[in-house]
């Protein structure tokens, strides 16, 4: 669970460097926002090379109610040395980062990205099947 949500956090800002070069500094050397805050409010206005439907939206709630549930759990490890997921939680998990690693490639100019995204992300964010 920490590793995958380590992944998400390195590859947004690997995004983020990538498509918004003069801030590479910053995502290298200044302590981060909260993930799910820098899904939903940077993202969506980053000058990305693909897009969908003309924009780049904000994951779905679904998507972020799952992040939110995943970042408390992870603090709980962390913190707290509890440990509360199940085995279906962690695959979970990995899907949800799986989906988002692969959309922020899209964003970054790797269109067959788009391909590895599971339909049900696709679906939510009005991307049309060809």
């Amino acid at each position: 669970m920490i590793m995958a949500l380590a992944a998400l956090e390195v590859g947004l800002k690997q995004c983020i460097s990538t498509l918004v070069p003069d801030a590479r500094w910053l995502t290298e050397n200044v302590p981060s926002p909260p993930v799910v805050a820098m899904l939903l409010e940077y993202v969506p206005v980053l000058p990305v090379k693909n897009s969908i439907n003309g924009s780049v939206s904000a994951l779905p709630e679904s998507y972020i109610k799952e992040l939110r549930k995943y970042v408390t759990m992870r603090n709980e490890v962390a913190h707290l040395g509890v440990f509360s997921a199940k085995a279906s939680d962690l695959r979970e998990l990995a899907d949800v980062v799986s989906d988002i690693l692969h959309l922020l490639d899209y964003y970054m100019g790797h269109e067959w990205a788009l391909s590895l995204v599971r339909d049900e992300l696709l679906n939510e964010l009005g991307v049309k099947a060809d």
